[in-house]
């Protein structure tokens, strides 16, 4: 007997949505987690459940991705900001990856569950957990 595709798509974002739960629960016990980290880590997972949204909403045929021009300027404002604060709190992190408002990013803003948080605190119950991953439905 198979899943309806609507079973399926409730069974996914459930995944999705537990994943992240249990991300920011881990950061929560990190000890070594600085508020500004926390900050960060809060950015992550609001950053990663919009770009979600945006996503799930496309019509893959033909894609609107154009933003009328005041959202462009304001989704341009926040990405510099983003890369302000990074070279402000990781001036180094531009030398392992350069990073611009309007170039072009890694797919890791659009996967759910990516590298980006071994790189804020010491979490290892996310590591084991992403290690046992299926990254399957994520790409899907």
């Amino acid at each position: 007997m198979s899943s309806s595709p609507l079973a399926l798509t409730d069974l996914l974002l459930r995944e999705f949505v537990d994943g992240f739960r249990a991300l920011l629960g881990w950061w929560a016990k990190a000890g070594n987690l600085t508020p500004v980290g926390w900050q960060s880590a809060q950015a992550h997972v609001r950053r990663h459940l919009a770009n979600r949204a945006r996503v799930r909403r496309l019509e893959l045929l033909a894609p609107d991705l154009e933003l009328p021009p005041r959202q462009r300027r304001e989704a341009i404002t926040a990405g510099r900001r983003m890369v302000q604060g990074t070279d402000l709190f990781a001036p180094r992190f531009r030398d392992i990856h350069a990073m611009a408002a309007e170039g072009p990013e890694e797919c890791t803003f659009a996967l759910p569950h990516a590298l980006m948080p071994f790189s804020q605190a010491r979490i290892p119950e996310y590591q084991t957990w992403h290690r046992a991953r299926d990254f399957t439905a994520d790409y899907r």
